[in-house]
């Protein structure tokens, strides 16, 4: 009895350390790309001895690298080696940048390829054309769920909505003038994704970018 409730507290000992690693590594961002050790105990609540102890080892290993001299940290390359292996695991290459391509060269516009993964849109493939009319393709970046047309076709038919009421109750972050901020001006919205089949960003995420977004769907719908 004494060995399964010990192993039982060790799980959840465990289990809350990654959970504090987890907020570590998502403290950072594009407009946050380097932190010092107060700042990311600030935004984690976290005390500053803990702080200390898991960003040493997340240096330690690779997760996050230290600017230099100076006392700030930004996220390491093995997140960016690891994050490369998902991509390589989904088969773009297969079944899904064929199709890109395709949309691409129709509509001569740039076309993106996301997945959700669990709390914002991540961009798995984008085609664009250069000023030499060449295809690129740029992979890894993420984007906000409410405000690109992404993140609303994917939104618009989840059912249950419990995802939607919880990205509803969280700050809906006004990216421009045009961002829908109110929790039932969203809902309105996506209402009508699903009635027209497709959604729209207009100037929502950035000024002076439409976008217009619709769901790939597999075998169960």
């Amino acid at each position: 009895m004494n060995n399964s409730a010990n192993s039982e507290t060790t799980n959840q000992a465990s289990i809350k350390s990654l959970t504090k690693v987890l907020q570590i590594l998502e403290c950072f961002s594009q407009r946050d790309a380097n932190l010092t050790q107060a700042e990311i105990a600030g935004r984690t609540g976290l005390p500053r001895a803990t702080t200390h102890r898991l960003v040493s080892s997340l240096r330690d290993i690779g997760l996050l690298e230290q600017n230099g001299k100076r006392d700030t940290y930004k996220l390491g390359m093995k997140l960016f080696q690891l994050g490369s292996l998902v991509l390589h695991n989904l088969d773009l290459d297969s079944h899904a940048r064929p199709y890109a391509t395709q949309l691409q060269l129709i509509t001569d516009e740039n076309t993106h390829l996301c997945i959700f993964d669990g709390a914002q849109m991540v961009y798995v493939e984008r085609q664009a054309m250069n000023s030499s009319g060449n295809t690129m393709i740029t992979r890894i970046e993420a984007a906000l769920v409410h405000c690109t047309s992404v993140g609303k076709a994917f939104l618009a038919w989840q059912l249950p909505p419990t995802l939607i009421n919880k990205i509803i109750s969280d700050t809906l972050i006004e990216r421009t003038p045009h961002t829908l901020t109110d929790g039932d001006a969203l809902l309105a919205e996506l209402r009508l994704t699903r009635e027209r089949g497709y959604s729209f960003d207009l100037q929502e995420n950035e000024l002076s970018v439409h976008c217009v977004g619709a769901p790939v769907r597999g075998t169960n719908g």
